[in-house]
């Protein structure tokens, strides 16, 4: 390796050690950005953005924020998560209220002792979590549907 490096031009030599500098320097363990603790971005008052129903290959979007012909109305919907783990859900005209906390690292939220949501998606700004419950078709299938929820912070 040195032969090859004294056998280049000085110019491309400097510029080979400048290069090197460089991005050792730039891996230094100060420039790390820490994540927040997933607990703590979940910790605020969220909206509903989207929402979508799946079952089978069927993914049906029943309500977007903003849009004016929605199949439900979940602009009132809010789900606060507090520090404390204390939650509370309204729908704009009922409120229910618990405990809640993050299971199977993270990618649960159990409400009550109870598996709650599944996390598919945190951020400070979003949050993407879906549930599955089960129905009957029309013919009396028992069908397993998925909902999700977009859900974004109350400004």
């Amino acid at each position: 390796m040195r032969n090859l490096l004294t056998s280049l031009p000085l110019s491309i030599q400097l510029l080979s050690i400048f290069w090197l500098l460089l991005l050792t320097s730039s891996c230094s363990d100060k420039d790390e950005v820490t994540a927040l603790p997933k607990s703590t971005m979940l910790s605020q008052n969220w909206q509903i953005e989207v929402a979508t129903s799946a079952y089978e290959k069927v993914v049906y979007q029943f309500y977007k924020k903003g849009r004016t012909d929605n199949d439900a109305d979940l602009s009132g919907y809010r789900f606060t998560f507090r520090s404390d783990n204390s939650y509370a859900i309204t729908d704009g005209k009922q409120s229910y209220s618990g405990t809640w906390k993050l299971t199977q690292n993270d990618t649960m939220i159990e409400m009550d002792g109870q598996d709650g949501f599944k996390v598919l998606t945190l951020t400070e700004a979003s949050l993407v979590v879906s549930f599955d419950s089960e129905e009957m078709d029309e013919k009396g299938n028992l069908l397993t549907v998925t909902t999700t929820y977009t859900l974004i912070p109350v400004l």
